[in-house]
């Protein structure tokens, strides 16, 4: 049965809900909920520990996800989203800007990240991740470089590598100059340095991120 739920709700622990569902906003969902397919949430809603997604829902922006929450796939979610640790989501789901993940999460395959995601350690991601507007071949967080906190994605893609340092996003040349001139000398050098031998480990070890599967099905259609 298709419900409609409006604002405010709260729901407990072991619910089920099945298709097609609406949740306005500012709800509050326990632990160990279901959510079947094509469910809408609104913005601000809040998910427990251990909570299960299945395709094609729809989440809005400010929402939080505890821990352990499983999502399937062609899953959507809006900006300023919060995803705790040990969340895994499945195939093509869309994550938009400003979102933030912990540590230990897992993606899937043909996953998207908009821009200024803040990401956890260990994340670990299938093939043709997209974020930040480019194809990932290989990913690295660096953190407290020069004592700040300060956490750096180091983006090794199809066309190069790219830095996205807090409100920064640009080539790793473009990050090392702006370094350099706000004499940020440790900046420069290791960044550097960690960049281009992630670059050489993805070349060495002929990593592709499955970019190379998506080049061989467009010659097969040409």
């Amino acid at each position: 049965m298709v419900k409609n739920f409006g604002n405010w709700n709260t729901l407990g622990n072991w619910n089920t809900l099945g298709d097609d569902n609406t949740l306005g906003n500012w709800n509050t969902l326990g632990n160990w909920n279901t959510l079947g397919n094509r469910n809408t949430l609104g913005d601000d809603n809040t998910l427990g520990n251990r909570n299960t997604l299945g395709n094609w829902n729809t989440l809005g922006n400010r929402n939080t996800l505890g821990n352990s929450n499983t999502l399937g796939n062609w899953n959507t979610l809006g900006n300023w989203n919060t995803l705790g640790n040990r969340n895994t989501l499945g195939n093509s789901n869309t994550l938009g800007n400003w979102n933030t993940l912990g540590d230990d999460n897992t993606l899937g395959d043909d996953n998207m990240l908009g821009n200024s995601n803040t990401l956890g350690d260990c994340l670990k991601f299938g093939k043709r991740l997209q974020m930040e507007g480019v194809k990932v071949l290989a990913l690295m967080c660096m953190s407290n470089v020069d004592g700040s906190g300060r956490k750096i994605q180091v983006i090794v893609h199809t066309d190069g590598i790219l830095i996205r340092a807090g409100c920064f996003k640009g080539s790793l040349d473009e990050f090392c100059s702006k370094a350099k001139r706000e004499n940020k000398t440790r900046y420069a050098k290791v960044v550097r340095a960690a960049a281009e031998a992630l670059q050489q480990d993805v070349i060495e070890k002929g990593i592709t991120g499955g970019w190379d599967e998506v080049t061989e099905k467009e010659s097969e259609n040409d």
